[in-house]
């Protein structure tokens, strides 16, 4: 019995996290250029932006929107460092990374940790606009 569970367990944790062909196209046609374009002439850094994969498996609506998650992101920091003070704040933080996190349920955050802004959300209810993501990381600074 342990071991029918145990392999029941392993099949749904495997089946849970992985991803269907159309949401792997997907992912991999996301293009994030333009977002950290506009992070470097906001922050002057090179900033990149990473995909935690994983939390959008099942979810081709959040993959469907990434694009934008990222431009709102970008957005958003960029009407923070719109001048020298608001720069000098954020890039003393050292963020060298972005890391975009889908939530299918449960409140959403941004956290600075380790050099990394991590951004969770979802596409639906709980999503950030720009003006909100720029008013919560500027109350971190």
């Amino acid at each position: 019995m342990k071991q029918l569970l145990t392999i029941a367990f392993l099949v749904f944790s495997m089946t849970a996290f992985s991803q269907t062909l159309k949401e792997k196209q997907a992912l991999a046609n996301v293009s994030l250029e333009s977002a950290e374009k506009t992070l470097k002439e906001a922050t002057g850094k090179d900033i990149k932006i990473e995909i935690d994969t994983k939390s959008f498996s099942g979810d081709m609506d959040a993959i469907d929107y990434l694009q934008s998650r990222a431009t709102k992101v970008a957005n958003g920091i960029s009407k923070l460092c719109y001048n020298d003070i608001g720069k000098n704040a954020f890039n003393g933080k050292k963020i060298t990374k972005i890391k975009l996190v889908n939530l299918s349920t449960g409140k959403k955050s941004i956290v600075i940790a380790n050099g990394v802004l991590i951004v969770t959300n979802n596409t639906s209810s709980e999503n950030y606009q720009e003006d909100e993501i720029k008013d919560v990381i500027e109350n971190m600074l």
